[in-house]
């Protein structure tokens, strides 16, 4: 005997949901973020839909007509958009005049007013990263171009740049000499000519 026996298609799921309801905790959704270091920006994103996250409800099959369970269970405000969907079905399937269609109605209107306030709240903080992140980005290109335009040195430049400026330097020399060389040679032949004139 191993102990093993057949079972149906619904306890099969039962098992499945019972095992979702035991791990997926916000406490144990917590305590992962905290050990492995990994933390949401918006962790409240997560263990709300952990909170509100039904797997007996979730698993259930679709019917056309609300059964008689369904019927009994009085409706609450969805907190997800997963929620606000099934709730929109359920309704589907109660006539429009009775009070339990206007109590749903009522709830998932409500349901799509937080939805809405929590989708502007997540815009809102999407733009003001995305604000941060851009500010950051032209700090850093501003950085490399102001590096571009002074430049930053080398000690091998730095050198190149002397040795290019003492030859440029000792250029300006030879031709300050050079000139002046070429004005005693003529001072020489103006005094070599006078004296030839003389006869001395």
């Amino acid at each position: 005997m191993t102990g093993c026996r057949k079972f149906s298609k619904d306890e099969f799921l039962h098992c499945i949901a019972e095992i979702r309801r035991k791990t997926f905790r916000p406490h144990t959704i917590k305590l992962g973020f905290k050990l492995t270091g990994l933390w949401p920006i918006n962790s409240k994103l997560i263990t709300d839909e952990l909170e509100s996250y039904d797997p007996y409800h979730d698993n259930l099959p679709r019917l056309n007509t609300p059964s008689t369970g369904s019927q009994n269970t009085e409706f609450s405000t969805p907190k997800t958009a997963e929620r606000i969907r099934r709730n929109s079905s359920r309704l589907s399937q109660y006539d429009p005049t009775i009070q339990r269609f206007k109590d749903g109605l009522e709830k998932l209107a409500k349901g799509a007013e937080a939805q809405a306030v929590l989708a502007l709240q997540l815009q809102r903080e999407f733009d003001r990263t995305q604000a941060i992140m851009g500010a950051r980005h032209a700090r850093y290109d501003n950085s490399r171009r102001h590096i571009q335009i002074t430049g930053i040195i080398s000690s091998t430049q730095v050198k190149e740049m002397k040795r290019k400026e003492y030859k440029l330097d000792e250029k300006a020399d030879q031709e300050k000499t050079k000139r002046k060389w070429k004005k005693v040679l003529i001072e020489i032949r103006k005094h070599a000519r006078a004296k030839r004139r003389r006869g001395d």
